[in-house]
């Protein structure tokens, strides 16, 4: 096993940075180069200001060069993407009967949702446990 995992294969996910990182480092390459020439060793000097990889940082140069300063370093990504949440109506709980929700089992039935997707608002802190 390559990894140390137990079965399976290893996925590193991708880490997206926040604009204001990024647009941060670009202004630090601006005020630390003359456009459009990165200097030698720069790169490297902002990347361990900031704690970034090295990779990022002339990413967000080429990017700020290509596409217009600071408005070409902002993230692309839309706010509406991804998986879209499964709605569940927190009020619809207080209308099941106590004999109907003694466990996530018996209330994912009576509320006609998956046991896993109550479990995981459960541990996210929407709903808790009440016991006398």
């Amino acid at each position: 096993m390559a990894h140390g995992g137990v079965g399976g294969s290893y996925v590193k996910k991708r880490r997206y940075y926040s604009d204001d990182l990024k647009i941060a480092i670009y202004l630090e390459l601006l005020a630390k180069t003359d456009p459009p020439v990165l200097h030698h060793g720069v790169s490297k000097a902002v990347a361990l200001k900031f704690g970034v990889p090295l990779r990022l940082v002339p990413s967000v140069w080429r990017n700020g060069q290509d596409y217009g300063g600071i408005e070409g370093v902002r993230n692309k990504l839309v706010k509406n993407c991804g998986r879209k949440k499964v709605e569940i109506d927190m009020e619809a709980i207080k209308d099941v009967p106590l004999r109907e929700r003694k466990t996530i089992k018996d209330l994912a039935n009576a509320l006609g949702v998956k046991k896993t997707t109550l479990y995981n608002r459960f541990k996210k802190g929407y709903f808790r446990r009440h016991t006398n």
